[in-house]
C-alpha cells in the first residue's frame, strides 16, 4: 500500500467535515513530529552530541519544507467547492 498524498486524500473525500478532519489530522501529525524532532535535538545539544544534533535539525529542515510546500495544495483543496 502506498501512502496517499495529503491533497490526495482530501480531494477523494466526500464531505467537508470530512475534508476538514483529514486537514486537522495531517496537522496533528506534523506538530507531533516537529515536536519529537526538537526534543531530540535539545537533548543531543544539552549532552553535546553535535553530530546527532546536526542529523536532527537536516531532519527537522526536512519534515518542515515537506509540509509547507504541501500546505498551499491543502489549502486550495479546502477551498475547492468541486470536489
Amino acid at each position: 500500500m502506498t501512502a496517499r498524498s495529503i491533497g490526495e486524500r482530501i480531494k477523494k473525500s466526500s464531505s467537508l467535515d470530512r475534508r476538514k478532519a483529514i486537514a486537522l489530522e495531517w496537522q496533528a501529525a506534523w506538530k507531533s513530529d516537529n515536536d519529537i524532532t526538537i526534543h531530540l535535538l535539545e537533548r543531543a545539544i544539552g549532552e553535546g552530541r553535535m553530530g546527532e544534533a546536526g542529523h536532527l535539525l537536516g531532519q527537522l529542515k526536512t519534515l518542515t519544507e515537506k509540509r509547507l510546500g504541501a500546505l498551499p495544495n491543502v489549502i486550495e483543496k479546502l477551498a475547492d467547492d468541486d470536489i
